[in-house]
């Protein structure tokens, strides 16, 4: 560049478009932090739906399942077959007497089952149902972040 008829040079350089050296290093560690944080959530995520999709060795069986015409309460009663303590999410479908419709699925959470040993869980919810049949669809483990996502081909 010349400036009445002095020179002078841009130190940094009129064609690129590279920021100063002092910024290389922090704009470096800021792109390091965002990968390495991109990279634990996603294999945090994998873990956690990993666990969901393949529970611990388990048995299961539906304790209860009554309908009064106000509501319909639902029990599970589920044995951790496996070596150590585990969590379970069971999946419920719910049928009435009307052509075998379904009333309502749900899920219920059944946390830290100590190894070899049987918890009971239970649920309700309000209907005008008189009468109902309860069946386990599916057994997953731990819910992803608390975040039901329903079966997800997980069986029984």
């Amino acid at each position: 560049m010349a400036d009445d008829g002095v020179r002078r040079v841009d130190p940094y350089g009129t064609d690129t478009a590279r920021p100063p050296r002092r910024w290389r290093r922090p704009i470096s560690a800021l792109i390091a932090v965002v990968v390495a944080l991109i990279a634990t959530s996603i294999v945090v995520l994998w873990r956690s739906v990993a666990s969901f999709a393949r529970p611990a060795a388990h048995d299961v069986a539906i304790e209860e399942c009554r309908a009064d015409g106000a509501e319909v309460d639902v029990g599970v009663a589920i044995t951790n077959l496996s070596m150590q303590q585990s969590s379970f999410t069971v999946f419920v479908t719910v049928t009435g007497p009307s052509l075998s419709r379904t009333i309502r699925s749900i899920t219920i959470a059944v946390d830290d089952v100590a190894a070899d040993s049987t918890t009971q869980r239970s649920a309700s919810f309000p209907s005008t149902a008189t009468s109902a049949e309860c069946e386990v669809v599916a057994v997953g483990g731990p819910l992803p972040f608390g975040i039901d996502i329903g079966p997800l081909g997980v069986q029984e």
